[in-house]
């Protein structure tokens, strides 16, 4: 009945005009009709890429008129969302399915917004949704799912098929939910996202051949972005890591549910682990000496991990109240890991990491909570419990003959005074201040 009711309503709507207009805000209505077989196609009157085309410019809502239980909007290129605009299903969500081997699904530009859609890469899409260097973005209420990097066939995107693959500023293949790179003002809330980069064999039984290193899949990948919010997402079953805000400034990641990230792990793959840890933001030795990342991590769950919980290295984290539990039993990450191994001028300070439950591998490496490989650390644990023992506290330090200083205000800190190069004089007054 409930259906009938939904059919009558979609029914009802086709034959009221397929444009309105609001004031300044143009409202447009996007039927999935037996005639239109691709929706990426500009050249066919009433599919999504004909009306992002044709409404390109000024300010524009695209409704998606058919719920996906009565079928997919299906496409075989990606689309283009026009700047000032927001895409979002008219009743429940509805479903944009790939349906060939494509490099992206959705293409966002600046103030834009996607709401309740259900995007299927149908193991057939490189990246679900991407952008770079766009401002105010917002995705909401939607299924993100189905990214692959090796086809049915065994071919690893982007190695042999030029025309389906998307590589990264790296030149590694990604298969990324969401890519937005150098992006500011970016809201991320209340999403599924799953399934993302796909193994091409049952992850169950450890079968088929090792995936090729140097390919990423992360639930959500926010490289180099600024003032960016993640919160109330579920990211599970990546094949490397969950939230990537390396290089970012003024981050926060709350209330997310991340589970089953770095699966590349699963098969052996301990050569080139990628980003692929639950939560990962470090690599910002390029930004200014003295700026301040600003990245809020709190309240998250995170399960089933194969790398690390979470991975950070700057100036300025707090890390607090997160539950990082069950990790894999081979894992030599820790729950909580402080550093970077690449980039040993990297320089971090000012990092609290409060009231979290850790847990740790098997693995004799894992710990609680870890830093190592700083020319400069200063942070404060406490409050926090599980697996802590020698794990907390512990600086695992490559340059350990440089001077210690200890506040006795702040019980537990450990600074390592006149260990960076440049621009941080002035730290030890202003760690003092920061608290």
């Amino acid at each position: 009945m409930r259906s009938l009711i939904i059919l009558l309503f979609i029914i009802a709507l086709m034959l009221s005009p397929e444009v309105k207009s609001t004031q300044s805000v143009r409202l447009l209505y996007i039927y999935k009709t037996a005639n239109i077989v691709d929706h990426s196609d500009p050249s066919v009157k009433g599919s999504i890429a004909w009306y992002f085309d044709k409404y390109k410019s000024g300010t524009n809502v695209f409704y998606l008129m058919t719920p996906e239980n009565f079928g997919s909007y299906d496409i075989t290129r990606p689309l283009i969302l026009p700047k000032d605009s927001t895409l979002q299903s008219f009743y429940g969500n509805s479903l944009i399915r790939a349906v060939g081997k494509i490099k992206s699904m959705l293409r966002v530009s600046s103030s834009s917004n996607v709401s309740s859609i259900t995007f299927d890469g149908n193991y057939k899409a490189g990246n679900i949704i991407q952008g770079s260097r766009l401002k105010d973005f917002q995705l909401s209420n939607s299924v993100i799912r189905g990214t692959v990097n090796v086809y049915d066939d065994g071919v690893v995107v982007g190695h042999d098929d030029r025309e389906a693959r998307y590589v990264d500023g790296r030149g590694r293949v990604s298969a990324h939910g969401v890519v937005l790179s150098s992006a500011e003002n970016i809201f991320i809330m209340d999403n599924l996202i799953t399934n993302i980069g796909d193994i091409g064999w049952d992850v169950s039984n450890n079968s088929g051949p090792t995936p090729g290193t140097g390919i990423v899949a992360n639930g959500l990948s926010l490289r180099d972005g600024k003032n960016l919010t993640v919160t109330r997402n579920e990211i599970r079953f990546t094949l490397t890591g969950g939230v990537d805000i390396s290089g970012a400034r003024n981050a926060t990641i709350t209330h997310n549910t991340i589970d089953n990230t770095a699966r590349n792990r699963l098969y052996g793959e301990y050569g080139d682990g990628l980003s692929a840890d639950g939560i990962v933001g470090y690599h910002h030795a390029k930004l200014p000496p003295n700026e301040n990342l600003h990245y809020v991590i709190t309240d998250n769950i995170i399960t089933n991990w194969y790398n690390h919980g979470i991975h950070v290295g700057g100036r300025h984290i707090n890390i607090s109240r997160n539950h990082i539990s069950l990790p894999g039993i081979r894992t030599p990450g820790s729950a909580i890991f402080i550093g970077d191994f690449r980039e040993r001028t990297a320089c971090s300070s000012i990092i609290w990491i409060q009231n979290n439950y850790v847990e740790k591998s098997a693995n004799s490496q894992s710990k609680g909570i870890r830093a190592r490989n700083y020319k400069h650390i200063a942070y404060w644990p406490s409050g926090n419990t599980g697996d802590v023992g020698n794990g907390i506290n512990i600086i695992d330090h490559r340059y350990a003959n440089l001077p210690t200083v200890k506040f006795d205000k702040y019980p537990g800190s450990v600074f390592k005074q006149k260990s960076c190069p440049i621009g941080y004089a002035d730290d030890l007054y202003r760690i003092q201040e920061a608290l």
